[in-house]
């Protein structure tokens, strides 16, 4: 089955779908088990009633990689407008120590924790927050390059000239 990305699972109504990405999110309500599920599109929900397919989640922190087959169904209070029920999980790449930044939650950026985040660094450009900045900023390029080529521009790279001494001593 062709893997679907989660910005286009509520095309697929009805349909079994294939999605693969990071679990987010984990809620444990009245018997279902709730997980967010997010790769490079967006979020996804999946309801995951089958306790054989709940037990694969055990112990799993966020950050584990899945991969999701199930049917989608029509849900507007789901993130993306719909969700995924009756899944089969695959756990690809799991993550079992709880990771020392909350991608979840938005990031506390005060100077005593900076040093986490810096270290942490790949960790906190997953938060969808982060990410953000990001988005706006390749926007922002690309309109600022398809002005300039629109206007007859050329874009150079030009070697890096620096005022000091290199490295080879060259």
């Amino acid at each position: 089955m062709k893997r679907t990305l989660n910005k286009a699972v509520a095309e697929h109504i009805g349909k079994e779908v294939q999605i693969e990405g990071w679990l987010h999110k984990k809620r444990l309500l009245g018997g279902l088990t709730f997980i967010n599920v997010r790769d490079r599109s967006g979020l996804i929900q999946v309801v995951v009633k089958d306790k054989e397919e709940v037990e694969k989640l055990r112990g799993m922190q966020i950050g584990t990689v899945l991969a999701v087959t199930g049917i989608v169904k029509d849900e507007p209070r789901a993130p993306g407008g719909a969700e995924i029920h009756d899944p089969k999980l695959e756990v690809m790449v799991p993550v079992t120590e709880e990771p020392p930044i909350e991608i979840d939650k938005p990031i506390d950026h005060k100077p005593d924790n900076m040093d986490t985040l810096f270290e942490y660094r790949v960790l906190n450009l997953r938060n969808l927050q982060e990410q953000k900045i990001f988005k706006i900023r390749a926007s922002l390029l690309r309109y600022i390059r398809n002005f300039l080529n629109e206007h007859d521009f050329i874009e150079i790279n030009t070697p890096k000239l620096l005022a000091g001494a290199t490295e080879g001593g060259a």
